[in-house]
């Protein structure tokens, strides 16, 4: 029996776990481009935000906004997520892995684009809106 194409799976598979390995960046370090002059930037270090800046900035730069009309448009509504319960989730995702979490982004954060609005009813201090007639 011919086992050549699923060998060559194998190796395929072993050669791209190799070049993730070797490549891989963690989110936490970062590593001076300069060889002779090799350290090791962690978040202590005031390098390691400048870096970590420059490759946020630079993904931002690559995105192409695509102009012509919307469709297909998906709506994400989050009742109750204040910036306290993010910043909650995005630790607790981060601790499930084994990691600190303050890093760590949730899988919406990622979209191209993100919004936020919150409303507040403050029925003490503003006596003429609506919201305030409605606590009567």
């Amino acid at each position: 029996m011919n086992n050549t194409g699923s060998l060559g799976v194998t190796w395929f598979t072993f050669a791209c776990c190799l070049f993730f390995v070797i490549t891989y960046n963690s989110r936490n370090v970062y590593c001076s481009h300069d060889a002779a002059n090799a350290k090791v930037y962690t978040e202590q270090d005031r390098q390691y935000w400048i870096e970590n800046g420059k490759e946020k900035v630079t993904e931002k730069l690559k995105y192409v906004n695509k102009r012509g009309v919307a469709k297909n448009i998906i709506m994400f509504l989050g009742d109750g997520m204040s910036l306290t319960t993010l910043t909650a989730s995005r630790i607790y995702k981060g601790q499930m892995e084994k990691r600190s979490g303050e890093n760590e982004y949730l899988s919406f954060e990622k979209f191209p684009f993100v919004g936020m609005s919150k409303t507040l009813a403050a029925p003490f201090y503003l006596y003429s809106n609506t919201e305030y007639r409605s606590f009567k």
